[in-house]
């Protein structure tokens, strides 16, 4: 199992995650269709809370300052769980491929000048 030493040492093509939604892809349609638009906006927000709740517990455990019964694994694969909650609920909302990818860009970069700017600062 990964922890959160080794995460940055993986291949992010989500290869085997793009191959998964292409197979449900039917059922998670049917599945928002049934349940309409605005229920899955209500999902994605949960989850999205979910996931939140989940990357405060891990960091908790690495930092350990206020402890839990939680492990670092366990803690991590919460993670993992919600994150694919939060895959879901975004797919059964919608993406624009184009557009989200744009943002991605967009944030990138933003994100890698304000660490590189910081580090400046604080090296």
């Amino acid at each position: 199992m990964k922890n959160i030493e080794n995460t940055f040492d993986t291949d992010i093509s989500l290869v085997e995650t793009q191959k998964t939604f292409t197979e449900w892809w039917p059922k998670l349609k049917c599945l928002s269709e049934q349940l309409g638009h605005e229920e899955a906006l209500a999902q994605l927000a949960e989850e999205g809370a979910e996931l939140s709740q989940a990357a405060l517990k891990l960091r908790r455990v690495l930092v350990g300052k206020s402890p839990t019964p939680v492990t670092e694994a366990d803690a991590w694969l919460h993670v993992q769980e919600e994150i694919a909650d939060v895959l879901i609920a975004a797919v059964s909302v919608g993406i624009d491929d184009a557009l989200v990818s744009r943002f991605v860009q967009t944030k990138m970069a933003r994100w890698t000048a304000r660490v590189k700017e910081n580090s400046r600062f604080s090296g």
